[in-house]
């Protein structure tokens, strides 16, 4: 059976590794047992990941340089190739622009059946907006000559193409779509929504004794509304909105709760006792992510903010999909496209 190869670029230590990849991936496993699943990943070491020994994938772990402009890609490139050259057919899956880059120069078109790019942001935006506040020209000088590489990256893996493989764009939002098709001219005809990685609902049943479960371990009433925060306490995930949210929430309904799941406990606490949230109405709780669902369940809205950019605009949050898969409301801040139409949530 036709091997599939999964390329990532975001590392296996990447917190959305274990839902958004391997998940998808043991899931084709179980649909298609006597199909051979290759993850290649570029990491800064190559150390092996013991835990991953114990799945039915068979795991490379290939060297991946600093970020140099093209050129610094090419060593990707021709690990991939040597390690292409076993198979003699094959389809490739390359998740975001830089692993789909190192795909397009490595594969063999004569070999290759199908190929993939999964998109899931705009890389070079998101550079950018985590360097807008460079503090000397020199930093924002190297800063930018960055992101002009990466956004030939982009354009190179988003834009039109002559490739005789079947070649496919999976866009993980209506706007990123759109947004792709404006600015790189993707061809239309390329380019689909992403539905393959997003978790199945959890059964009502199995919801329901989880959410009595928690409730009861972490001592919250039930008739008590939570809302739920999975994140960390990063400015982009807006932590500092949430608290204030939620005290307001408080004012008005002395039943409210609020449950964090992070791996950031001390930050977190800081910024509630500064909000002066008395700590029965909340919990600060680190959960391993095989956990992550049950816990979500004692609860009853999820909360996303963000700050309004294009990068936020075109997302799909990670942590919008696993509220939606334990049936929580979410609640948000019309800065993400797909959260502002109904019909997704």
């Amino acid at each position: 059976m036709q091997p599939l190869i999964f390329v990532t670029y975001d590392g296996i230590g990447n917190s959305v590794f274990e839902g958004q990849v391997l998940a998808p991936l043991l899931q084709q496993h179980k649909e298609q047992p006597h199909r051979p699943i290759h993850l290649i990943s570029f990491e800064r070491t190559t150390v092996p990941f013991p835990e991953l020994e114990k799945h039915p994938l068979t795991i490379h772990i290939l060297k991946r340089l600093p970020f140099l402009g093209i050129v610094s890609m090419w060593h990707s490139v021709y690990q991939l190739k040597k390690l292409l050259a076993q198979f003699s057919s094959y389809e490739i899956i390359a998740r975001g622009p830089l692993a789909g880059y190192v795909c397009s120069k490595a594969l063999d078109a004569s070999r290759c059946r199908t190929f993939t790019v999964q998109a899931r942001g705009l890389l070079a935006q998101e550079y950018t907006y985590t360097h807008a506040h460079a503090r000397t020209f020199v930093h924002r000088l190297w800063h930018q000559w960055r992101t002009y590489g990466l956004e030939k990256i982009e354009r190179a893996v988003y834009g039109k193409h002559t490739s005789t493989i079947p070649y496919t764009i999976e866009a993980v939002s209506v706007a990123l779509k759109e947004y792709l098709i404006t600015t790189y001219h993707t061809p239309t005809g390329s380019i689909t929504i992403a539905d393959k990685d997003i978790p199945m609902m959890v059964p009502e049943e199995k919801r329901a004794a989880w959410r009595k479960e928690v409730r009861e371990e972490l001592s919250i009433p039930h008739d008590v509304h939570v809302y739920c925060y999975n994140g960390s306490v990063k400015a982009w995930q807006c932590p500092d909105l949430t608290v204030s949210f939620f005290k307001q929430k408080l004012e008005n309904n002395p039943k409210s709760f609020l449950l964090v799941l992070t791996m950031d406990q001390e930050p977190f606490l800081s910024l509630l006792g500064q909000a002066g949230i008395s700590e029965k109405h909340y919990g600060v709780v680190t959960v391993a992510h095989k956990d992550m669902y049950r816990y979500l369940a004692a609860g009853d809205t999820g909360i996303i903010f963000r700050k309004p950019s294009i990068v936020n605009w075109v997302s799909r949050p990670t942590k919008a999909l696993e509220y939606r898969a334990v049936g929580l409301k979410i609640m948000h801040n019309n800065t993400v496209e797909m959260l502002t139409k109904s019909q997704n949530y």
